[in-house]
């Protein structure tokens, strides 16, 4: 070494060298080079070490002597002109951080082995000198690889202690993780190599015999299974699998199960669960997201802490928890808004058992060829049992091929347009909730009789063919212009393609769409992990953008041609889909004729489910003073209707608005949400002429955001009383401010009747003072300006 180190620094500028030398920088990098044959500047390098062979590299580093083959997740930085194994050039002011695997297959051959050396020349002794590949003939010559003045620092170099195997144990791999926590980068890839690999692992060979014998202990055999029962196996079998270390402290995991077991017994697990319903459950369970003493860590550990803790338990639900219950439990949301749950095996042989004994859904046999379009089927329970079948459809449908750029979403729009001309199209069906609350407005103090009618089987029992030519007669112009939206292809299986430009669709194109819709639908199915294939011969799928409108035109036409007597002169009716509120003096024909003319169109009606002010031999109940339609009690005679109650509305708005401490914000926020729902349709309406009615419907909508917040004002501390009147008071005058912004975009002429600001005032004081949750918060003066 000495008679080359001497052989080096004695040379003059230009000379060549025999042999190689690894040198550290002490001046200027102007044509120095370090390889066979290269020129090195006189007094412009330091000799580390000279006893490297010709086909070894060497790299310059600050920290330690490392063998660059063993390490794992470091992070190397370098800077200055450099070029790769390849001989192609990088940029001479380039600053880049790379991992070692990254920096080893872009500047270095395959299967060759570098070193990091040290600033100071007395740790040469712990270079190890290995031989790499063979000297690559396509370069050429002596050089084995192209000249650079490439400099590498080895920055972040983890401690002996947090040097992982390659399969590290989960109580090592935790503490690694939080002892590094405030290094974001090394976190992030300390979690992609080691942590989720390893969960992963983990809940693959967790044994199925010990989830049995869990799910054993803590459900029964019963079909239908208690969200209790069902949030207790899941945290159950979660604990053995995830390492308590991963949660930091025993507080936080025994929060975090809490949470879990609150969120599974009162949650919408059924549904589509994304990252911020995730983010709020985990917000709502008061999990502290740190894992020490916040005056031991600065402050941005706590923040690396806590979105370390974030992401883990959001990994821990989505990834572990549902899975979980999923492979032995079917998750449905009910009406009340508390998951209900199922066995899964059970539900199986339910929805199979539906499938094959629906009589609108056809198998298709094996040997015919299989659809091009289907539709994924699901069952989901009926409150009175059974399973329903819903499909899920896209803008597309799940027709043959139909002609064109057509799609179910252009039919649609196309027909919602002609019936936003025509109200007559849809029958009792138009106008939805106001068309309920205007037809109780016409039947006020008049005496009527009433009836609650259900079609059964509406969107099943529905005749294809009549239904295509009612479409076909509705769509009254030769072409729609369509704005926008999105526009189906028939190569495309998603849905549909974007269309930003407004596109002209001809009236036989949307009728072949609906005709591929209606006539050529098909579904699929799996069955013990075969897919089985079913047209649908009758009716129309439910699930799909155009099955409620499909169904409000065909019992629109029905109504016309068989029900028009009774609805111009005797009778107020108002339907939503297939159930059919009935207000006048002969409600007992209107029954008659329906049941008479029905069956010859597949309408046909349900006895158990209708229900009348008179007794009627169609009606299997007895009358009663009151009807419940659509979740009102609707008194016939008066006109009137209120909400029932039930429990399941309490456990509702106790899942949506109970906490452990609720404040007087969130009781005011629902009364906001409650008003600005229902005040345009009940203040707005074009039929409105007088002032009573608008101020009575303005009671009526006070009372129902009173009734909203009921649940969550029964928690409240005594304490909050001063802030909830102050929140209540920003809320009627909110309400108020939205109410004239409506009327103003509504173009409203100065002869409509205007509320003011009084006659909200005095609504909310009737409304608020009346309940009983409220009054104890409310002092003799709170509504005064």
């Amino acid at each position: 070494m000495d008679t080359l180190g001497t052989a080096l620094q004695a040379a003059d500028a230009g000379a060549r060298v025999a042999g190689i030398a690894v040198v550290r920088w002490v001046g200027p990098r102007k044509d120095v080079r370090t390889w066979t044959g290269a020129v090195v500047a006189k007094r412009e390098c330091e000799v580390v070490d000279a006893t490297l062979q010709p086909t070894t590299l060497a790299v310059w580093g600050y920290d330690k002597v490392v063998e660059l083959g063993k390490l794992l997740n470091e992070v190397i930085s370098y800077t200055g002109r450099a070029s790769d194994w390849r001989g192609r050039s990088l940029n001479a002011d380039k600053i880049e951080r790379v991992r070692c695997d990254e920096l080893k297959r872009r500047f270095f051959a395959p299967g060759l082995q570098a070193y990091l050396s040290t600033k100071s020349c007395e740790a040469r002794d712990a270079y190890s000198v290995t031989s790499a590949l063979p000297r690559d003939s396509s370069i050429g010559a002596d050089a084995l690889y192209r000249s650079s003045a490439f400099v590498a620092t080895y920055t972040q170099a983890l401690p002996k202690a947090h040097v992982l195997s390659r399969n590290p144990s989960p109580l090592k791999l935790a503490e690694a993780i939080w002892g590094d926590v405030s290094k974001r980068r090394r976190l992030r890839v300390r979690l992609k190599k080691h942590a989720w690999p390893l969960l992963a692992k983990l809940a693959r060979n967790y044994s199925s015999p010990r989830i049995g014998e869990i799910y054993k202990k803590t459900i029964s055999a019963e079909e239908v299974v208690d969200a209790t029962c069902a949030a207790r196996f899941v945290v159950g079998a979660c604990r053995p699998i995830v390492p308590r270390a991963f949660f930091g402290s025993k507080r936080n995991e025994r929060r975090y199960y809490r949470a879990i077991d609150a969120f599974l017994r009162a949650g919408d697990v059924g549904g589509r669960i994304n990252g911020r319903r995730l983010r709020e459950v985990l917000a709502e369970s008061h999990i502290t997201w740190t894992h020490a003493d916040r005056a031991r860590r600065p402050a941005s550990d706590l923040r690396a802490a806590r979105e370390l803790l974030e992401t883990f338990c959001l990994w821990v639900l989505t990834d572990l928890a549902l899975p979980l219950l999923r492979a032995r439990l079917a998750a449905f949301p009910s009406v009340a808004g508390v998951p209900e749950y199922r066995s899964r095996v059970a539900w199986y042989a339910a929805e199979a058992n539906a499938l094959e004994g629906s009589e609108h859904l056809q198998r298709v046999p094996r040997e015919a060829p299989r659809p091009p379009r289907s539709a994924k089927v699901r069952g989901v329970p009926k409150p009175a049992g059974g399973v329903r079948l819903i499909q899920a459809l896209g803008r597309r449908g799940a027709g043959q091929r139909a002609p064109g750029a057509a799609c179910l979403h252009d039919a649609v729009l196309a027909l919602r347009v002609e019936a936003r001309r025509r109200p007559e199209l849809l029958g009792c069906a138009g106008g939805g909730a106001d068309a309920l609350w205007r037809a109780l407005r016409q039947a006020r103090d008049r005496n009527y009789e009433g009836l609650a009618l259900d079609a059964s089987g509406c969107f099943d029992r529905m005749d294809q063919r009549r239904l295509v030519d009612i479409c076909a007669a509705a769509l009254a112009h030769d072409s729609y212009r369509i704005h926008g939206g999105r526009r189906a292809s028939i190569d495309d299986s998603k849905g549909g393609l974007h269309a930003r430009r407004t596109r002209l669709v001809t009236r036989a194109t949307l009728v072949g769409a609906l005709q591929a819709h209606c006539l050529d639908h098909h579904t699929v199915a799996k069955c013990r992990g075969r897919p089985r294939f079913y047209k649908q011969v009758v009716g129309v799928p439910q699930g799909s953008c155009a099955s409620s409108l499909l169904c409000d035109l065909y019992y629109g036409a029905f109504e016309r041609d068989c029900l028009g007597r009774f609805l111009q002169s005797s009778c107020v009716a108002c339907r939503v889909v297939d159930d059919t509120l009935v207000l006048g003096e002969d409600v007992g024909g209107f029954l008659d004729a329906y049941a008479e003319a029905g069956p010859r169109r597949n309408i046909l009606v349900t006895a158990a489910k209708t229900h009348a002010t008179v007794p009627h031999p169609l009606l299997a109940a007895a009358p009663a003073p009151r009807l419940r339609f659509l979740g009102l009690d609707v008194d016939a005679a008066t006109g009137r209707a209120r909400r029932a109650p039930s429990a399941q509305r309490r456990r509702r708005l106790a899942a949506r608005l109970g906490r452990p401490s609720p404040r007087a914000a969130n009781v005011a926020g629902r009364v906001r949400a409650a008003l600005r729902a229902r005040a345009a349709p009940l203040l707005l309406d074009a039929e409105l002429q007088t002032l009573d009615g608008a101020r009575e419907n303005l009671r009526d909508l006070f009372t129902a955001a009173a009734v909203a917040a009921d649940s969550a004002v029964r928690a409240l501390r005594p304490s909050s009383a001063e802030r909830l009147r102050s929140d209540l008071r920003g809320a009627v005058g909110a309400a108020f401010a939205g109410y004239l912004r409506a009327r103003r975009k509504a173009n409203l002429v100065a002869s409509k009747p205007r509320l003011s600001r009084h006659d909200f005032v005095s609504a909310a004081r009737t409304a608020f003072s009346s309940s009983e949750a409220l009054r104890p918060f409310l002092g003799g003066e709170w509504w005064e300006e």
